[in-house]
């Protein structure tokens, strides 16, 4: 997956960034629930902080609610914390234009993402649209987000996930950390947005069609090569 960085003129970034501001817009089960629980630790020390929600999180709760598992109480929890979290706002669903504004106005990218079906996480393109905007990623070390924005992100585990060497849990307040340094260290800011805006210039469509036909070229190299 690529990104159109003509959405995202880099002139722009710095300006448009909002003090505090977060984006989440995924499906509310890869991690919207340790995305609540780490504003609320971020909120701590940065009280102005603010979670901007941008995906149809009500279709996804009429969806689960009733499911006989453990999502549908988290999206009951997510609901009520949602509705009733200080500076928790929910966008519903967005426009691609309204997206690309959002991400602009991020100050911070965050994804704990922590998917229910194994080899779901081959990407991001969400998080690569993040890092053309200029976002500080700070995303969980699930499946591909170490190979694809490792060089640039934050990659930490899930909360909850325990670490023997520490022997202790990854919690919350372990994510805030990364995330109020990065919003109050303007120069730390401005190095993790360097590194992902750099990154997301590698990854532009051009080069991914690039990419493909080169290996496309070389499979079929290899094809005309072996003797049928």
């Amino acid at each position: 997956l690529g990104v159109d960085l003509l959405q995202y003129p880099p002139g722009h970034i710095a300006a448009a960034k909002v003090p505090g501001q977060m984006f989440f817009s995924n499906d509310p089960a890869r991690g919207l629930f340790h995305m609540l629980d780490i504003f609320d630790a971020v909120k701590k020390s940065v009280p102005h902080a603010t979670l901007h929600v941008g995906y149809d999180f009500n279709r996804q709760f009429e969806l689960r609610k009733w499911n006989h598992q453990y999502l549908a109480q988290q999206m009951w929890e997510m609901r009520r914390r949602i509705e009733s979290t200080p500076g928790v706002v929910d966008l519903g669903a967005l426009t691609p234009d309204q997206v690309i504004d959002e991400q602009l106005a991020c100050e911070v990218h965050v994804m704990p993402s922590d998917p229910n079906n194994i080899g779901s996480q081959i990407h991001g393109i969400q998080q690569m649209e993040c890092a053309a905007a200029g976002c500080p990623l700070v995303l969980s070390d699930i499946e591909a987000f170490p190979e694809v924005f490792g060089e640039a992100a934050i990659c930490l585990p899930v909360p909850g996930t325990w670490i023997p060497q520490h022997e202790r849990r990854v919690d919350a307040e372990d994510w805030a950390a990364h995330i109020i340094e990065l919003m109050t260290d303007k120069d730390k800011w401005t190095e993790a947005s360097r590194k992902s805006r750099a990154l997301a210039e590698r990854h532009t469509w051009q080069a991914v069609i690039d990419k493909w036909e080169t290996m496309l070229n070389s499979l079929m190299a290899v094809k005309e090569a072996v003797p049928a």
